[in-house]
């Protein structure tokens, strides 16, 4: 897990649980045992999303992979409040006075 996106969910194969234009980080199984990780946003909820569609043929002869697992893009104000947590400004009176 990297501090930019959240953990990692293991997808169950039912559907995108992702609300559109949510910036994700998603692993595709596109073969047996071959699997892609890009970053994204989710603009539909694609055929990738439901497993009854895996290794289906598209008009376009390309087949459809199935999302197995993805994370979250945290919104910058999140890790900001972190950055903020792990090194707090060292506040004094005199600072404040001024």
């Amino acid at each position: 897990m990297s501090e930019e996106f959240g953990p990692i969910i293991m997808h169950d194969g039912k559907g995108c649980p992702i609300p559109l234009g949510t910036v994700i980080r998603v692993t595709v199984e596109m073969w047996p045992e071959d699997y892609q990780t890009v970053v994204e946003v989710v603009r539909v909820a694609g055929a990738a999303w439901t497993w009854s569609n895996w290794l289906a043929a598209f008009p376009n002869g390309d087949l459809c992979g199935r999302v197995v697992a993805y994370a979250v893009k945290r919104p910058d104000a999140m890790a900001q409040l972190r950055a903020i947590a792990a090194e707090p400004l060292a506040i004094t009176p005199a600072s404040v006075r001024a």
